[in-house]
């Protein structure tokens, strides 16, 4: 019988042995543990049958189970752990996969973008150049009624941006508005730099796609320009709760998911290259606001 049953014990052994194997790549310690652990409880249990004390017998088996409770309960928390790993594993598995299919994305339109500013630069004709780059947008008829908003504000370089963002909001059925201050004027805006002023157009473009593409129900966006000693221009749209102000910069993060979360990253870079730039951000009662200020 104890012949049988040291068999059966060593088989049993080996089945836990290949399945922690194959399942988990546990540490050779802790897999030195468990047989150990095993030994030891077989050990007892033979012993016990070839004892005739009854108090012997029976603290031996409280023995054995305690050790099997501590064994069982060991087990247990190296599958959660185990779970919790696998997890981590494939959301940075997900995550890479997205990565690497946005990058693949991006150089074929970085390509595309390419060819198209080559066949712009040589086409020989305003028109024809407009027109071109109306079909890349697929812009059809112009929208009379955002055209008449955007002359509010005083800069051609801004209006042009915004042009296609107020189109987009408007296709969306995102309400939004537009407050430009009077003491806004265009001389102010002509005394930025090419340079400086290529980088707010940038700065804008991120945060008005941001805006319009937040996970938000009734979304508002709150397009505003005004001036104190700076010119200050803000964007505002509802927000959810679960934005983090202190990781909205770091390069992938998004409350939208993996595959988005680059285009604040890259303003951090815009704002770190150009000194002549501020951006403030907020969130208060649900209202997500950004102020771009411009030094100059």
């Amino acid at each position: 019988m104890i012949f049988n049953f040291i068999l059966f014990f060593l088989y049993l052994l080996l089945v836990i042995y290949k399945f922690f194997r194959s399942k988990i790549n546990i540490d050779n310690k802790y897999m030195f543990l468990i047989i150990v652990s095993f030994i030891i409880i077989a050990f007892l249990i033979i012993y016990s049958l070839n004892m005739n004390n009854l108090l012997v017998t029976n603290m031996i088996i409280l023995f054995i189970l305690v050790i099997g409770l501590l064994l069982l309960d060991f087990i247990i928390v190296v599958f959660i752990k185990y779970n919790e790993l696998l997890k981590r594993y494939n959301d940075v598995l997900d995550c890479l996969s997205s990565k690497e299919e946005l990058l693949n994305k991006y150089r074929i339109i970085n390509h595309e973008n390419k060819n198209h500013l080559a066949i712009i630069r040589n086409i020989g004709s305003y028109k024809l150049a407009k027109d071109y780059i109306d079909q890349l947008l697929d812009i059809h008829d112009k929208d009379e009624e955002i055209d008449k908003l955007l002359k509010k504000i005083p800069s051609n370089q801004i209006r042009a941006i915004l042009y296609d963002k107020f189109v987009k909001m408007k296709n969306s059925n995102i309400a939004y508005s537009l407050i430009v201050s009077r003491n806004v004027k265009s001389k102010d805006l002509l005394c930025i730099s090419n340079n400086i002023m290529f980088d707010v157009i940038n700065i804008i473009g991120v945060l008005m796609d941001n805006a319009i593409e937040a996970d938000v129900d009734n979304n508002y966006i709150s397009f505003s320009m005004s001036k104190d000693d700076e010119i200050c221009i803000t964007i505002s749209n509802r927000c959810g709760n679960d934005i983090d102000l202190s990781s909205i910069f770091k390069e992938g993060y998004s409350s939208k998911g993996c595959g988005h979360g680059y285009g604040l990253s890259y303003v951090s870079n815009i704002l770190k290259k150009n000194k002549k730039i501020n951006l403030e951000t907020d969130i208060v009662d649900n209202i997500f606001s950004q102020m771009i200020r411009i030094h100059e």
